[in-house]
């Protein structure tokens, strides 16, 4: 519900048009009364749109909406000049939008402010709580909840009061001030809540932890519909001792006064007079001593005459002693500051004393903390959220004018091994690079943003034709083939671009970024460094892969899913010493698919754990089976997918499926592949032996496809390796896989490893393994894959 106040009902009745459109509800205030009442009783109102050419008394009825809600406030006027007007543009507004402005610029503003509104209240809380410990050194915030009888503090405030607790009861915490203190604290909490007086005390307290004795500054809000008390902390310890000092002796205090860090002022309390100031505020000011002893407070300050001397009789009268304001500086800036201040006696003669420190940089977080909203940090690019707005903007323009939109989903092709070679700080300062060269190369009106890690997108408006993506497309994969330098490193990196164009590809965002998205993977299935057009082809590629995924799901718990058996042979001994498992997929008695189609699908998805665990226990439990059957001491050889061990899981999996089983442990070997261990060898190393002192084989898998290397193989705790069947299935007719196969044999002889050759098809092969020194050897020469009864039969007249 949008609350729209002004005093003119066709102004209303036009923007409220425009907003219900847009699928906003709408409510009408036409004074100042009604308006607070309205959000007095309605609970739903989002968004508070305010007039400002109405004759509502703009700063009254801004002050009255901030003390009734919370909500978000978006000006509203006819007259262009209002929108570059400082006023307009508060702690309270998000903005000022135009009458009779297209409906895309309300709905895009209305957007914008709540948006920002919900960005800056989810984070504000953090921000806030987070800040005061880690920006402003002796700040604390506390919070006390009347309800449950509990106070929950900051790290500033634990380390002030020296207590370790995140909850304290109420009771306990009344306790920490100083007895003479207890009485005034009380009266200014009670005061606080029943008359909603300001809660601004100063008091001493005892360090739990260290002894001290710590002067601390505090400041509370009561909120009552939470029934919360909420409040800020600040140690004075310092600045209490320096005016302590200054109260004392008078050249102390001048000495203090001026070599102390913080800025400081001594003003005349009527006239606002500057008496003096330190040598930090003459250094902060710029001003000599002698210039700014000849100003007003009111000279410094942006605030008019009148506020500043309204301010100044608060503090006069103690009623206030906290201050934020915007300073001038002699070199015409304008700082932020924040001013404590307070009554003092100087020679006899009442002054007004302000500690000022500066904090632009807190403010500036504070926007920049907006700006986190819709542009992204790393790059400085507008982020995900603001490319939706803009692509959905394009579209509606799109509809409108009859022209086309295109989306180009930019991919950086390896960039996970530059994170992995280089670290992330390095892949951070490629996606500059890379973002900058964009800017530079593209032209102004093409859109260009960061979805997310190494992903951009570019949005083309009203282009000619496709030859023009075409041109934009190429220009970007030339301006990323030059080498990137960076820390004294040469990197190369190119890209995949996929292309969806509106409105043939899609008319909404989900369905162009969803497009280009699969367009993106098709230019990396075709080798990277490419662009590629969507076509309704990838749309039925994709939908099969889920309808594989999906039914994958199910055939576990459908009974689809079986273990087939190859018999492995001792060489020399002419025995059985094994098997390896191999999966099956059926269905209605046949098999649906082949491993090598729901495979890299079940890995792709995370799928493959689960059929893993389920791989393992199905094979532990047929070595049960055999035992009881008589055949015993055979070893299965079970593949487990290399996502097994990178997440981490394959000691716990192992483990668990062991406490279900009674079988000799060294009954079972795990074959892995080479790329598993080759990212991390130092964490890979540490698995395969707690794997190994658990009983448990290792076999390298497919040995020769991958990076083959004695320098890693000497340091991996493996029992076996297995030549891949590409080399036996060729060594007949290729000196060269000879050749390898001879090499593989030997290399694993000097490692005291066991060699077993996979895919033995001829007698000639066997014979050529033999004479090498091959221990053991699996192949449709002896078997093909059989089922657990088939090898069972197998086995016994092998016997």
């Amino acid at each position: 519900m949008i609350l729209i106040a002004t005093k003119d009902n066709e102004t209303y009745l036009i923007e409220s048009q425009k907003l219900q459109k847009a699928g906003y509800k709408t409510v009408y205030a036409d004074s100042h009364k009604k308006t607070i009442d309205i959000l007095t009783n309605y609970k739903d109102i989002k968004l508070i749109i305010l007039d400002i050419d109405s004759s509502y008394n703009l700063n009254d009825i801004t002050n009255e909406i901030f003390l009734n809600s919370d909500l978000p406030l978006l000006y509203m006027t006819g007259n262009e000049r209002n929108l570059s007007f400082d006023g307009y543009y508060n702690d309270l507004s998000y903005g000022c939008v135009l009458k009779e402005s297209r409906d895309f610029v309300l709905k895009s503003s209305v957007k914008t402010a709540l948006n920002l509104f919900e960005r800056i209240r989810n984070l504000k809380k953090m921000y806030d709580y987070a800040s005061q410990a880690e920006i402003i050194s002796g700040f604390g915030y506390w919070e006390m909840d009347l309800s449950n009888n509990i106070v929950k503090s900051s790290k500033g405030s634990k380390k002030i009061y020296g207590v370790t607790s995140d909850n304290l009861a109420i009771d306990d915490v009344k306790e920490y001030p100083l007895p003479e203190y207890r009485e005034m604290l009380d009266k200014a909490f009670k005061n606080l809540i029943t008359e909603g007086k300001d809660y601004n005390v100063e008091f001493k307290i005892k360090n739990k932890i260290s002894g001290e004795i710590r002067a601390v500054h505090s400041v509370a809000n009561y909120d009552s519909k939470r029934n919360l008390v909420i409040g800020t902390l600040y140690d004075i310890t310092k600045q209490k001792s320096a005016e302590e000092a200054a109260f004392e002796k008078e050249e102390e205090y001048r000495k203090i006064f001026q070599d102390h860090n913080a800025v400081m002022l001594m003003m005349d309390i009527e006239t606002g007079e500057i008496i003096d100031a330190n040598n930090s505020a003459v250094k902060f000011y710029g001003w000599t001593r002698e210039e700014i002893t000849k100003m007003k407070i009111t000279d410094i300050n942006t605030l008019t005459e009148d506020e500043v001397y309204q301010e100044m009789e608060r503090a006069r009268r103690n009623k206030k002693n906290y201050f934020t304001f915007r300073h001038r500086l002699a070199d015409e800036s304008v700082r932020d500051v924040e001013v404590y201040s307070g009554k003092i006696i100087s020679g006899k003669r009442p002054r007004l004393f302000s500690i000022i420190h500066d904090i632009t940089k807190r403010r500036e977080a504070e926007r920049t903390i907006k700006n986190l909203a819709f542009y992204d940090s790393l790059t400085n690019l507008p982020n995900r959220r603001m490319f939706s707005d803009y692509l959905e903007n394009s579209i509606v323009q799109g509809q409108r004018n009859n022209f086309q939109v295109a989306l180009l989903n930019i991919d950086l092709d390896h960039f996970k091994h530059v994170n992995d070679s280089f670290g992330h700080h390095i892949g951070d300062l490629l996606l500059t690079r890379v973002a900058e060269r964009l800017r530079k190369n593209l032209r102004k009106n093409n859109i260009i943003c960061r979805l997310g890690g190494d992903e951009f997108a570019v949005i083309l408006e009203e282009f000619s034709s496709r030859q023009e993506i075409n041109l934009v497309s190429k220009r970007i994969l030339k301006v990323l083939e030059a080498p990137f330098f960076i820390d004294d490193r040469e990197i190369f990196i190119s890209a995949s671009i996929g292309v969806a164009v509106f409105p043939e590809d899609g008319d909404d965002v989900n369905t162009l970024l969803k497009n280009s998205d699969l367009a993106m993977y098709g230019a990396k299935d075709r080798g990277k460094n490419g662009y590629y057009f969507f076509s309704e082809d990838m749309n039925h590629s994709s939908n099969s892969k889920m309808e594989i995924d999906t039914k994958l799901r199910k055939s576990l718990k459908n009974g689809e899913l079986c273990l087939y058996y190859q018999p492995k042979i001792d060489i020399a001994e002419n025995k059985i010493i094994g098997t390896e498992t191999l999966l099956r997929w059926f269905k209605n008695g046949e098999v649906y698919k082949a491993p090598s189609e729901f495979i890299p699908i079940a890995e792709s998805t995370g799928f493959i754990l689960e059929i893993d665990r389920w791989v393992l226990l199905s094979a532990c439990r047929q070595i049960e089976e055999w035992e009881k059957n008589n055949i015993k001491g055979q070893k299965i050889s079970i593949n487990i997918s290399g996502l097994h061990f990178k997440q981490g899981l394959i000691i716990k999996t192992v483990t668990e499926v062991l406490k279900k089983v009674n079988i000799p442990r060294n009954s079972i070997e795990i074959e892995i592949t080479e790329g598993v261990f080759m990212e991390n060898m130092e964490e890979a190393v540490d698995i395969l032996n707690h794997l190994r002192s658990m009983g448990i084989g290792i076999s390298i898998d497919d040995f020769g496809t991958g990076y083959s290397s004695l320098s890693y193989l000497k340091n991996l705790p493996i029992n076996r390796i297995k030549i891949d069947k590409s080399f036996i299935f060729n060594m007949i007719g290729s000196k060269k896989d000879t050749a390898i196969a001879k090499t593989v044999i030997t290399m694993a002889k000097l490692l005291d490893l066991y060699v077993i050759a996979e895919g033995v098809e001829t007698s000639e092969q066997l014979k050529i393994l033999s004479e090498n020194g091959c221990n053991e050897i699996q192949g449709f020469y002896f078997s093909k894959p059989l089922s657990a009864e088939e090898y069972e039969e197998f086995y016994k007249k092998w016997a």
